[in-house]
């Protein structure tokens, strides 16, 4: 089935929160690792296995809201990290506000 929005969702193989990066196998949704080529970040949470969950696909316009794991700064590049999150890095995207702790939520722009 063809989508031209933003988001799709998809089943969750797992209970997945939400601004988190994931990546799509059999199973269904899982949270992507530093060195998987996510398809997108939850929108929606999940809390059991086959559980419907809509993810803002990588192929959006726009910004995203995504999940850091540790202090980052408004402008700073960043890059895929463990646990579906990102941080300081390359390749992913650019923050667009501060992030003070792990576990921020902020919003970025991806490339």
């Amino acid at each position: 089935m063809h989508n031209e929005g933003r988001s799709k969702s998809f089943k969750a193989s797992a209970p997945i929160g939400m601004h988190l990066r994931v990546i799509l196998g059999a199973a269904g949704l899982s949270v992507a690792g530093a060195a998987d080529n996510d398809i997108g970040v939850t929108s929606t949470p999940s809390f059991a296995a086959d559980e419907p969950q809509g993810v803002v696909m990588r192929s959006a316009q726009g910004t995203q809201l995504v999940t850091v794991d540790g202090p980052v700064a408004a402008g700073a590049e960043l890059g895929a990290s463990a646990g579906g999150k990102v941080g300081p890095g390359t390749g992913w995207g650019i923050a667009l506000q501060d992030a003070a702790e792990a576990d921020d939520v902020i919003e970025a722009v991806r490339f």
